[in-house]
Order: structure tokens, then sequence, then C-alpha cells
């Protein structure tokens, strides 16, 4: 016996009345989902209008996607041609509809499956759908009317119905372009490839925000950067790869955490900011996507411009724990554990600041972006201090904007990056321009997740912060023009340290060092020796890979080739042996050699087996 859905209010009235599943009495009818923007219900089988009516359609789709459900209504089947006429329309909460198959001609008897396709509609009221021959698609609107014309040979709608950088790519003669959520075609398809990030749009109805950029290919097979909502080229097709990766999965075409782009050029691995200056380039070290705000390299974990903050053999003492979520700094000779953004923020550097200090209004002007802004400004010990969300509403719909709330239960304030700023009113108020007394805040304060230490005051009720701790958080370009005592913000810029700042930052490296140092002569007084005399150097054998294979880049059907590829066996007393030639090579189950042809394009991992062992791994990209 299946069950019956239906909606009551809170007094008990029947709103909706109990149903059981059209389709199948015998088994468990489907739950009505309530879709609380539209204030609607609805199920696979049933849809019912803000205020109850069940429509009459005989199939619709689970949910309301960006105000809008796709529905059918199915006639009586025809025994005779053997087909139930099919008609297919997209509706409303209020009921009202768009006739597709009457208003673009297609045949009812096409059925619902696979019939003709459509995307579901954009947040900007627009949908994609194919013309009567199932031949070419375009994109109308809800009154039917053609936005863009039935030109394009096919249409990847998998982001379009996102709320946030919702997209489409499209392609006409073999080439690729790019439509916004906006219905605009921002990228004319000229392009081989388009690529967007590996996010899935929806989840049971959950909205996923994709990222704000997509990765671009030409003919040549040359990468760039182009970002979703204008179609404007941030890193042209210079490069030979754009995108790091995290583990199995490519993390492509996105604003890395640590606002610069991962790319290859030239046999080189750069950091890229948004206008195309690279910031660090190496041809030796080895590196992945940055995790918790630091990259991992071969030699250790480093920040956006390539220094080392943690040198790679701290990893191996067992003291330094976890380093998905914490970070290990050094501060007056001794080892702290911190959340990872802590020292990615501010170096590992705490600063001491006074509970109580005097606020003086500050005289100095401000640019965002090149246009002057009244704020209201404290000196506190020779720093501007700016309350918190008025910073938030200064870069405010920027590529830098950030989000702030509040959890009063827990004292904590929050920063979200890459978030448009929600006001609360009063921002951006004029001061009365009296000195005040500044109180040290003592809630935790959060980006993104990870605990921060920042120095912070409450003056007058609100949370003022130092400007130079925000932007640098944000990798917010900040400048200082000492003739006119103008303070200079630029969102299309990367911070860059103050001498202050990188003498910190020497300091750090150095203490690094230091501690490097000394714990390494604590492990050496643990060593013992076997009964050969030996002195045991590591707990237990390893391999590294000093040395990948020349060639990591390939086109489908042509032949691997090991050369460059040095792998070394080292045994617990530290003793070298090369093994290479004793590897056997898979990616997965499939055993690579010399002139093996790859027959898939796609990005593979190939691990290096050694007496039945994983010793060591690389990746390779495949490509078409």
């Amino acid at each position: 016996m299946g069950f019956s859905y239906g909606v009551i209010d809170f007094k008990g009235n029947v709103v909706i009345p109990f149903t059981k599943s059209v389709e199948d009495e015998g088994s468990e009818a489907f739950e009505l989902h309530y879709n609380e923007k539209e204030n609607a219900f609805s199920s696979p089988y049933r849809t019912y209008t803000t205020a109850g009516k069940k429509l009459d359609y005989t199939k619709t789709g689970w949910r309301y996607v960006n105000g809008y459900i796709r529905a059918i209504k199915q006639g009586a089947y025809i025994g005779a041609e053997s087909y139930a006429p099919t008609t297919v329309f997209f509706v409303k909460a209020d009921g009202s509809s768009l006739n597709l198959t009457q208003k673009l001609g297609w045949s009812v008897k096409e059925g619902y499956y696979p019939g003709y396709q459509t995307s579901d509609f954009s947040v900007g009221g627009y949908v994609w759908v194919q013309n009567k021959n199932r031949t070419k698609w375009g994109l109308i609107d809800f009154s039917g009317k053609t936005i863009l014309p039935f030109e394009f040979d096919n249409v990847d709608y998998e982001k379009w119905a996102l709320a946030e950088n919702g997209h489409a790519i499209v392609e006409k003669g073999g080439m690729k372009g790019l439509v916004n959520a906006e219905g605009k075609l921002i990228i004319p398809c000229s392009y081989k490839y388009i690529n967007t990030t590996n996010q899935s749009p929806m989840d049971f109805g959950v909205e996923v925000t994709s990222s704000p950029t997509v990765g671009i290919e030409n003919e040549n097979g040359k990468q760039g950067i182009a970002e979703i909502k204008t179609g404007k080229i941030l890193l042209p097709c210079e490069y030979d790869s754009i995108g790091a990766y995290r583990g199995e999965e490519q993390i492509r075409s996105t604003l890395f955490e640590m606002g610069v782009y991962y790319a290859k050029r030239d046999g080189m691995t750069c950091l890229v900011d948004k206008n195309g200056r690279v910031v660090y380039s190496t041809n030796t070290v080895s590196f992945k996507e940055a995790v918790d705000g630091l990259y991992w390299s071969e030699e250790g974990k480093m920040d956006n411009r390539g220094r080392i903050i943690i040198p790679e053999s701290l990893n191996s003492y067992e003291i330094m724990d976890d380093f998905d979520s914490y970070t290990i700094y050094i501060k007056d000779g001794k080892v702290y554990r911190a959340s990872a953004n802590y020292f990615a923020s501010t170096f590992g550097y705490k600063p001491s600041a006074p509970e109580k200090a005097t606020a003086s209004p500050s005289s100095v002007k401000f640019l965002v972006d090149g246009k002057s802004v009244a704020v209201d400004a404290y000196l506190i010990g020779g720093n501007n201090y700016i309350k918190l969300r008025d910073l938030a509403t200064m870069v405010n719909h920027t590529g830098k904007n950030f989000e702030v709330t509040w959890d009063g239960s827990k004292n904590v304030i929050n920063l979200l990056s890459n978030k448009t700023y929600t006001s609360v009113g009063g921002e951006m108020a004029k001061g009365d321009g009296k000195a005040k007394t500044a109180t040290r805040t003592n809630s935790r304060i959060f980006v993104n997740g990870s605990e921060v230490s920042l120095t912070a005051y409450t003056i007058g009720g609100s949370n003022y912060f130092k400007l130079r701790d925000v932007m640098q958080i944000f990798d917010i370009g900040v400048g200082w023009d000492g003739a006119t005592a103008t303070a200079t913000i630029n969102t299309n810029e990367a911070y860059a340290l103050t001498a202050y700042e990188q003498n910190k930052f020497n300091e750090l490296k150095k203490a690094y060092d230091k501690a490097y140092e000394e714990e390494a002569k604590r492990m050496a007084k643990k060593e013992y020796e076997d009964a050969n005399g030996l002195k045991q150097v590591h707990s237990k054998p390893f391999g590294y890979l000093p040395y990948k294979p020349y060639k990591l880049e390939y086109r489908v059907g042509e032949t691997f080739e090991p050369r460059g590829l040095g792998v070394y066996y080292v045994d617990i007393y530290d003793r070298y042996t090369e093994v290479t030639s004793m590897l056997e090579l898979k990616v997965n189950s499939t055993k690579i050699y010399q002139g093996y042809q790859f027959k898939e394009a796609g990005r593979k991992r190939v691990d290096c087996y050694y007496n039945g062992e994983v010793l060591v791994s690389f990746e390779i990209n495949v490509r078409k």
C-alpha cells in the first residue's frame, strides 16, 4: 500500500488534498516539495499555484528553477500510430505558461523522452530550446520571443541555471562561444574549447555557484582565461595550460584562493595575476593549487609569490600536525599551531595592541579604483582604521568584494570572499570629527571558515579594522601618496608587501631555519645503530621523484616517452639506489611503457610501482 501526500496548515486544515501517485497506485507516492521562493508545491506528477490550485499537467519537473518548471500534457495513446500526443510547457507558479510545442512547431509525436530538449530558465529569464527539426538551438524568453537566433549546432547548458555566474557554452561550425545568463553572446564562437569548473550546477535543487571565469583555448592549443559576466579576456591565449590539480580532480579556470592563476608557458610554471602579470615562475619546482592559503610544492608550503613558508623538511617531524587544517608558525623562537589563514594574512606575526587606545579622526583621503570616497576613518598607533562594513561597502560589486556576517551567540565575525556585501544600514556615515576611546575587539574573526588573528577596535559600537590587514586578506592593492596624504585602493591589483611586512617575513624565514636546525639536532640524538653499526635515519624506507619525464602533454594516438624519469629508492639508512629501470608504470590497471599509445583524452595519474607498491606518481595530460 502506497503513501499519500498532501498539505495542511498550522491549524490542521487541508490546503492540498492527500493524493497518491497517478503513475503507480501500488508504489509510494511522490512526496510534494515546497518551493520557498515561489511559495508553491510540486512533485514529478503534480504542481500547484501559490493559491494551492492543482495545474492540469500529466508530468512536471521536480522543482521550480528560477521561477519556472517544465511540464507536459499527454493525450490518449494512439495504438495505430504507436504514440501518445505530447505537448511541452514551461509554467510559472501563478499558473501562466509557455506552450513550447505550439510556439516552436514541435511534433506532438516526439513523446516525453527523448523528445525535444530544453535547458532550465536562467536567472535572467531565458531558456535554450531546439528548432522544429532538432538541428539547431536558439534562446527565447517566457513570451516565446527569440533572443538569440536558432543558429547554434550545440549548447552546453549544464551551468545555465546557476544563481551566480550562470552561463552556456555554445557551438557553431566546430567553434565555441559563451552566452551569459542575461542572454548576451559575450564571446563569439571563435575558440576551439571553452572550459568551466567541474562543479555540478544543481543537487536536488540546491544551487551551486560556479567560478566567475572560464578557460579558453584557441586552435593552436594555447589557453587563456575569460570573465563569465562580461566576456572580458583576463589572460590571452598565450599559455600551454592553465589550472592546477587537487587530488584526482582538475580545478580549472578559477580565480584561485590566492588571487592568482596557475599556468604553464614555455617550460615554466607560473602564478599570474588578473592583469596578466607573472608574479612567480619556475622550471624546477613542482607545486599544486593552494589549500588553506598556502601552495603545496616539492620544497614545502609557499605563498602566492613563491616564497617558501614551511620547508618540506619540517613535515617529517612528528611534532608537526595536520597541515590541512593548521599552519605552524614561529614567534619569539617558539613553535606555534594556528589556523592556516592566520599565516597567510599576517605571515605568522601577531601584532601586540593595547586593550584601549585613543582614536583620532584621520585626515587621509581615500581613492577606490580611482574614485574619491568619503569614509569615517581613525588613526590608532599611526595606522588607519576603518569600519569593517565601510570597507566591505567600498569594494562591493568588484572582483574583490566580500560579505560580513555576525554571529552574536558565538561572538564571531565572519568574512566571506567573492560574495556581494549585504548592507545593514548606516554604512559610510560621516563621523563627528572628534577623538574617541577605542577598545580592542574581543570577537573571534573567521575568513572563509578559517580563524585569523587581526587587531580590531570597537569605536562607538562598531568594529574598526586596520586598512592594510583587510586588504591583504582579500589580496587588494593598497598604495600611498605622501605628497597628497592619499591612500589608494585598487581592486584590480594584488596586495604588495610593505618594507615592514617584508622584514617581518624575512625574520620569520630566519626563525624557521633556526627552528629546523634545532629540531634536526634533537632528532639526531634519537638515532640508533643497528647490528651493522649503521645509524637509522628514517623510520621506514621511502622513494622520491627528483625528475619527472620531460614530456607530460600528449595527443590521443601519441606514444608515451619516459625520457627524463628518474626514481630513487631510499632505505632507512639514507642509502640511495636508482630503480627507474625496475619500475612498472600503470594508469589505473593499464600498464604503460615506452611506445605505448594513448587512446583517450583526459588528465591521467601515472603510478610508479616498485616491488608491488606505489613508490611515486606523476600526472600527464592527453588531449584530443
